[in-house]
């Protein structure tokens, strides 16, 4: 397997200055980004690099008085820059040899594509390459800068920019009590923090990232990573410092090691294992050496005999037995032992003299916990294709597996709560679609019952609570003869009452939902979930389940739950809706179209009227001497008068025609396909109905839309005068 290249792990997004730039200007950029370096480019190609450690280099040599320099003046140049097809190897044998941290990635024309630094590298080395170096003590630096609480910052600033070191450990009876970066002072002299008098107790980070002599290589990258730390101080079992590790001492291992070759030891072991049949039989201590190696790659090497021949420290841990009780026995006695039969065993050599290899994983219980062992079954042969020989391979795959369960049981729930989120969403998405009641449960209704995770039939219906009953409002999927029989059920005769009641969901089986009226079908149950409004139960949710329903989990109900009040919340902002809707469109007192609907509905039935040459007549009437009535009579009665008059005129009217209050005691009506003639008998018959049912009188003016009108007003018009001639000629009478 091929090494990872530069292009893979470089850090792309670098902060980038121009030569020109003001010194104070590069500084204040490393303090407010928070960042280790800054690269000076010229048309995107790097021509300099100011890192931390420059930083403290120029403070201890010149201090910071660099207001009048540009960067140019004091960069790091020419830049060491390395393609972006290095793999991680070659660039850490660079970052190694030259003691740098960052290493500029450039293209084939010499342009900027990134970073790549010692934590790019930490953080992209396998599993594989930790085997080699297993506990952190193992390459940790024991070769320290430690002083005490009160040492000189000043005299800090001089000894980390003389040794170029990166941190110094301050130390009280042999244990850390702080550390103090190139990071720390960097950011102390850029505030411009007078050193003098400062003592590294004043500067110090605190508390110390610590960890045992014995803490795993790979738990220490890992540490490092998820605290965006460059070290971390070892100590021994008294908390004593005994060294320390950074991510360049995790790395330094790569220097000259191929993790292409140790993966190969790995995977390819019996490769290597044919290549040296010969000396396993003498046990040559090249080999015994190399086996030893493998810490924790158990190996078993048996010869046509079965008898065994080498048997390492890792399969002795692994399999809980030591070497010499196995050396020079039966093999067969060891699977015997793990409850392999022996058709079994006889297989497998039949498939390795077929030159087949055959991996396997079982669980062996140590101390009554389970472990989880990965092996590995080949044939050991001799340069003539012989086979002289049988190797086993182990590896405790415990951890892993454990893990890849978690993230499996992970994804799972992963995988349930997205489909929770998606079914939130799909019910949200239809909410937010329309606030038209009826429109809004027949389509969130669908919705619901196409929610693949509850398994419900797409049939259902809802209910609102109608005073001591409950009402069908939206249904799916019903049969027709059950729809007037479940509107007449009390609140207290069938289960969805009962759920309303206890503003719990509901789990019926088929005997029980019959009692619903919901279906003729002997097979069917049902959920019913409360519909909440403002912690009221305004309603339910009925949905039909299939017969063989598995019921529904605890958070399933929550989720269902949840849909229910989404859909109250809703149902309440649609009745707001139409209650607002209504009252801006329709006059309060006499419940008629105000003059806004008025104006709507004139500019639709002119427009297809002269567009599709439909006919459209309009009738203007006015309640005759109605300031005299309201005089003589009151307001309140004259306001009653006009209810009247409405009434009549909405009770007299087609579906098809509009009556709008058009002002005052005048009213307006529309009437679409209507002809001339239509429209005086209909205001006649008006007239008359009005002064017998009210006992008071109305003056009319029809008119009807001719092609020579150009706009709405002028039907008005011709209306409004025709009304001014019945006024003028008596009364109570119909002009045109």
């Amino acid at each position: 397997m091929c090494a990872k290249r530069l292009s893979e792990i470089m850090t792309p997004g670098v902060v980038g200055v121009s030569p020109d730039t003001p010194v104070f200007t590069a500084l204040e950029l490393l303090r407010n980004k928070n960042i280790s370096c800054i690269l000076v480019l010229e048309d995107n190609e790097p021509v300099g690099i100011f890192t931390e450690r420059k930083v403290v280099q120029l403070a201890a040599e010149k201090g910071l008085q660099l207001d009048s320099y540009a960067i140019s003046d004091i960069m790091t140049s020419p830049v060491l820059t390395a393609s972006r097809d290095m793999d991680i190897y070659s660039a850490y044998n660079i970052l190694s040899t030259h003691k740098i941290r960052h290493l500029v990635v450039v293209d084939e024309n010499n342009k900027l594509c990134g970073v790549a630094t010692q934590s790019n590298i930490v953080d992209h080395l396998g599993y594989e390459y930790f085997i080699e170096f297993k506990k952190i003590f193992q390459v940790m630096t024991t070769n320290l800068f430690t002083v005490s609480r009160g040492y000189s910052v000043e005299q800090t600033l001089q000894e980390m920019a003389k040794t170029s070191t990166s941190c110094l450990l301050v130390a009280e009876n042999e244990r850390p009590v702080g550390i103090v970066t190139e990071r720390d002072m960097t950011r102390l002299l850029i505030n411009g923090t007078d050193l003098k008098g400062l003592n590294v107790e004043d500067i110090m980070s605190h508390p110390v990232h610590t960890a045992h002599l014995t803490l795993p290589l790979l738990d220490a990258a890992r540490i490092m990573k998820e605290t965006r730390i460059r070290r971390i101080v070892v100590v021994d079992a008294d908390g004593k410092i005994a060294g320390l590790t950074t991510q360049s001492d995790i790395i330094k291992g790569l220097h000259g090691l191929s993790l292409q070759n140790l993966k190969q030891l790995v995977v390819e072991k019996d490769r290597e294992l044919e290549q040296t049949s010969r000396k396993l039989a003498e046990k040559t201590v090249y080999l015994d050496n190399i086996l030893h190696s493998s810490v924790d790659l158990g190996m078993v090497a048996a010869d046509l005999n079965y008898h065994i021949v080498y048997f390492n420290p890792a399969a002795e841990k692994i399999l809980d037995i030591a070497a010499i009780e196995v050396i020079g026995r039966d093999i067969r006695t060891i699977h015997k032992k793990n409850e392999v039969l022996a058709p079994r065993f006889d297989k497998l050599v039949e498939m390795i003299q077929n030159k087949k290899r055959h991996e396997f994983t079982f669980i062996k219980e140590k101390e009554a916990i389970p472990c989880f062992v990965k092996a590995l079954v080949t044939g050991i042969w001799d340069p003539d294709q012989s086979l002289i020989g049988f190797v086993l391979m182990l590896q405790d795959v415990t951890e892993r597996t454990l893990a890849e369960r978690k993230i499996k049981r992970q994804k799972s729930d992963l995988e349930v709560m997205n489909a929770e989120l998606s079914a939130l969403y799909a019910v949200s998405s239809k909410i937010s679609q329309t606030l038209e009641m009826e429109v809004l449960l027949d389509e969130v209704l669908a919705v619901i019952t196409n929610i693949e995770i509850f398994n419900f039939e797409q049939q259902g219906g809802i209910f609102v609570v109608d005073g001591d009953k409950v009402q069908l409002v939206s249904h799916i999927g019903l049969e027709e003869s059950c729809l007037g029989y479940q509107n007449s059920r009390g609140i207290n005769d069938c289960p969805c009452g009962r759920a309303i009641r206890s503003g719990e969901t509901l789990i019926l089986d088929s005997t029980e939902f019959e009692k619903t009226g919901l279906t003729e079908k002997k097979s069917h149950g049902a959920v019913i979930v409360p519909i909440k409004a403002q912690d009221k139960v305004i309603g339910g949710l009925c949905l039909f389940t299939p017969p063989d329903f598995a019921g529904l989990d605890d958070d399933k109900i929550v989720l269902l739950s949840t849909i229910g009040n989404q859909i109250g919340i809703a149902m309440e902002n649609a009745r707001l809706y139409e209650q607002t809707r209504f009252l801006s469109l329709y006059d309060p007192l006499t419940n008629v179209a105000n003059r806004r609907l008025m104006t709507k509905g004139l500019e639709k039935y002119f427009s297809l009227a002269k567009r599709y040459k439909k006919i459209f007549s309009i009738i203007m009437l006015d309640i005759d001497n109605f300031k005299k009535y309201n005089d003589t009579h009151g307001h309140s009665a004259g306001d009653k008068m006009l209810v009247r008059v409405a009434t009549v005129l909405l009770d007299d009217i087609r579906n098809a025609d509009v009556v709008a209050r058009y002002g005052g005691e005048e009213f307006l009506i529309m009437l679409p396909e209507a002809t001339l003639e239509t429209a005086l008998l209909t205001a006649e018959r008006i007239r008359q109905k009005i002064t017998h049912e009210t006992g008071t009188t109305i003056s009319l003016g029809v008119a009807t839309y001719d092609s020579s009108m150009t706009k709405n007003e002028q039907l008005i018009n011709k209306a409004d005068e025709a009304l001014y001639r019945a006024k003028k000629r008596g009364k109570n009478r119909v002009e045109y």
